[in-house]
């Protein structure tokens, strides 16, 4: 058993550790954003469904990153909607069918 950080005992079982980077998508930030995700071993993709991905969309742009750093092909990528409660079902289905087409 691994000791706790915070009350020092032996109470836990480490399984894995998890880092998470927040990437933004700025176009100073894209040679980082390219380093960190050939380091990560899984990628969660947040899309706002009231986002629509255009082609020059922050979107994209975490998209090509994941797909240069090859999170892609090797099925190590989540997508997660989230704000769905500002747009109906059917929205929330297309704008999934969006995101997948863009994939």
């Amino acid at each position: 058993k691994a000791t706790c950080p915070k009350c020092k005992h032996k109470c836990c079982n480490v399984v894995r550790k998890v880092s998470i980077l927040d990437a933004p998508g700025h176009h100073e930030l894209i040679a980082t954003m390219l380093s960190g995700a050939a380091l990560v071993d899984a990628c969660i993709f947040v899309v706002a469904a009231d986002q629509q991905l255009d082609m020059n969309s922050a979107g994209m742009l975490h998209i090509r990153c994941a797909q240069a750093a090859g999170l892609l092909k090797s099925g190590r990528l989540v997508v997660v909607q989230n704000k769905i409660d500002l747009r109906t079902v059917q929205q929330c289905a297309e704008h999934s069918y969006q995101i997948h087409d863009a994939l």
